[in-house]
């Protein structure tokens, strides 16, 4: 009976080593050439939507917010940096300070 499960086993590991060969033997999938033009179009065309979509959720459909924050992405890309007073416009406003818990003996400020 052991002599049956021993030849059981030589011949699964003798199949699995075969396998192993032909998979190493078989070519590699050919790659189709690629249009560059088109991948930079469609590349192209997903970051123009992503780019409309962030703008319309972050500005709730302020266009002078809108406008003001395409002109300091367009000047980061450029590779001039935002110019501080417009920084200073977009936050301006009311602030809030945070009132959270305290462990025992802590008082806010």
């Amino acid at each position: 009976m052991m002599q049956t499960i021993f030849e059981r086993e030589y011949r699964r590991e003798k199949q699995l080593e075969v396998n192993r060969r032909l998979e190493l033997q078989k070519k590699p999938p050919k790659e189709k050439p690629r249009d560059e033009a088109k991948v930079q179009q469609e590349l192209k065309k997903t970051l123009d939507e992503v780019e409309e979509k962030f703008f319309q959720a972050v500005t709730d459909g302020d266009e002078e917010t809108r406008a003001m924050l395409q002109q300091r992405a367009q000047n980061v890309n450029d590779g001039n940096d935002a110019e501080p007073e417009n920084c200073l416009k977009a936050m301006s406003g009311k602030t809030y300070q945070w009132k959270g818990q305290y462990s025992k003996g802590e008082t806010s400020n």
